[in-house]
């Protein structure tokens, strides 16, 4: 049967990189990016709906053909400062994640991947890794078929705004070991297309260093 994608997050660094892979792959007959603003991306195949609030992202599902292969794909994520408070941090990593894996739960895709981050623990000190592992465990709690939680090391790769942290940290990760060392976007993409095809039933986990061993594959 024809393969769709549904992205979610395609205009951060991980799902434009995304985008541009599946658009080059010839066993997909759609590659479907939801965004809050138009995406900066030409292809085939390639269809985008644009929409201004993700809260209710699974009202969506009668709008997704159910007769076809449809992989679902989460590139969501921002940054505390980015937005501007943790209960917008929480809005975008938790509430759009969520929603998005009911729309994907509500569609019957085969397979889903989230990305998440290093160090997510819903027990954490630190807000950003305990609100992404809250965020894995609701994912979890869902039993979707099949799914894959990514959970990559430093980000690195061109972004559309330069993150002073990132730049003088990309150095020094560079000569640390491979599982906290950091990754390029472009990485984490084509990984999330590899797990995804695999279909291996239930939620499994890729920390940062499976992350870089799949992508070389």
């Amino acid at each position: 049967m024809d393969k769709v994608a549904v992205v979610v997050g395609a205009t951060g660094l991980i799902g434009r990189n995304l985008c541009q892979l599946l658009l080059e792959r010839n066993d997909l007959v759609e590659t479907i990016a939801i965004t809050r603003k138009p995406i900066k991306i030409d292809g085939k195949g390639l269809r985008n709906i644009v929409l201004k609030d993700f809260a209710n992202l699974e009202d969506l599902a009668g709008d997704l053909r159910s007769d076809l292969d449809t992989y679902g794909f989460c590139c969501l994520g921002t940054t505390m400062k980015a937005a501007g408070s943790k209960s917008a941090f929480r809005t975008v990593d938790y509430d759009y994640v969520l929603s998005f894996a009911r729309l994907c739960h509500a569609i019957g895709a085969k397979h889903t991947s989230f990305v998440s981050a290093l160090g997510a623990n819903a027990k954490a000190m630190s807000f950003y890794s305990r609100t992404k592992g809250e965020a894995e465990l609701a994912i979890q709690d869902l039993s979707l078929p099949s799914a894959s939680i990514l959970q990559p090391s430093l980000l690195t790769g061109q972004r559309d705004h330069f993150r002073l942290g990132e730049s003088l940290a990309k150095p020094l990760m560079s000569w640390l070991p491979l599982s906290i060392r950091s990754i390029d976007g472009f990485a984490v993409a084509k990984a999330m297309i590899e797990v995804a095809w695999d279909e291996k039933p239930g939620t499994h986990t890729y920390r940062s260093r499976d992350i870089q061993i799949i992508a070389r594959a």
